[in-house]
């Protein structure tokens, strides 16, 4: 079964209230370091539809710890 949803910028709109990745739930893990986290906004606009389709973006910069 294939689903489609459609929801338009004013019933969904995407936002992040800080600038800075919360880490406050964050364990540490013992393989992986975490070296950071970013957090980015987006609005695209495609040319089949003229309202806008935001999302948030979060990139995690990790690294292997050696063993």
């Amino acid at each position: 079964m294939i689903s489609l949803f459609k929801f338009y910028f004013r019933q969904v709109d995407v936002t992040n209230r800080t600038t800075e990745v919360d880490l406050s739930n964050y364990i540490s893990s013992g393989e992986w370091e975490l070296l950071g986290a970013e957090l980015q906004r987006n609005v695209v606009y495609y040319s089949c539809c003229p309202e806008p389709f935001p999302d948030v973006t979060i990139t995690l910069i990790i690294r292997r710890k050696t063993l």
